[in-house]
């Protein structure tokens, strides 16, 4: 049996959201959020952090993806949200989504 295989990249659609962004001191920022209702931990880019002058806690972690391949780390990660529900952000170093949407 004779085959041949093709290695074509198909492009991965992602679904992603415009949101703006507030500070507790009330900087806003215009972003585009990267929805994955699937993921067990959640980024946000040292740039965001920076421009909304978010406090960071120190939290060295490795991150991993797909079949545990290692696609970075992360030195520092932010809390939101209230006293009865919060989220802890990994702080990563770039822009974890193609660099080419629009925002």
């Amino acid at each position: 049996m004779n085959t041949t295989s093709t290695n074509l990249i198909e492009p991965t659609l992602q679904m992603t959201s415009q949101v703006i962004l507030e500070s507790p001191g009330g900087r806003k920022l215009l972003a585009r959020a990267l929805l994955d209702p699937g993921a067990s931990i959640s980024l946000v880019t040292k740039r965001v952090v920076q421009s909304l002058q978010l406090k960071k806690d120190l939290h060295n972690v490795t991150i991993t993806g797909a079949q545990g391949i290692s696609t970075g780390s992360s030195s520092h990660s932010i809390s939101t949200g209230s006293s009865s529900h919060s989220t802890t952000f990994l702080v990563t170093p770039v822009q974890t989504i193609n660099p080419l949407s629009p925002l």
